[in-house]
């Protein structure tokens, strides 16, 4: 109340009221917006469905296995198929460190190009985000971790 009332706002009762016809093209408006933002999601959700069917048959992975596993086997699992397919000339190790948390070391040197090529496949997987400029922490759940497994962190 001490803002309404202060000297840096002013309230004006003079403004013109709103008539029956504006606020009926108000509300349909508003329905319109809800209207348009529910099929948004629905189409959203429809396409993440169809992804997650496509990457079931994709004869491209056949050689990956698949769940729903969230802890990190699944994840270290086919991150250690993806790796050994990609690099074959590279010794990994892959390692579930603790719930939800891969780790993946190489004892040979990486050039550039493999070190784009493990950081590729560890993205896949990796299931948290952490936004430094807001300080939050989330999860994210894409076609492929659904289909794939996935961890919080891989390292």
């Amino acid at each position: 109340e001490s803002i309404l009332h202060g000297v840096q706002w002013t309230i004006f009762h003079d403004e013109p009221k709103a008539g029956p016809e504006e606020i009926a093209q108000l509300r349909a408006h508003a329905e319109a917006c809800r209207a348009e933002k529910q099929a948004r999601k629905e189409q959203a959700e429809a396409e993440h469905a169809a992804e997650i069917e496509r990457l079931r048959v994709d004869p491209e992975h056949a050689h990956l296995e698949q769940g729903s596993d969230q802890s990190g086997v699944l994840a270290g699992k086919n991150i250690r198929r993806l790796l050994k397919a990609a690099l074959p000339h590279h010794t990994f190790r892959v390692r579930k460190s603790s719930y939800g948390s891969v780790s993946i070391s190489c004892n040979d040197p990486l050039d550039d190009a493999a070190q784009e090529t493990v950081s590729d496949i560890r993205k896949r997987f990796r299931s948290g985000l952490y936004d430094q400029v807001t300080d939050c922490h989330s999860k994210s759940r894409s076609p492929w971790q659904e289909v794939f497994g996935s961890a919080e962190y891989v390292f």
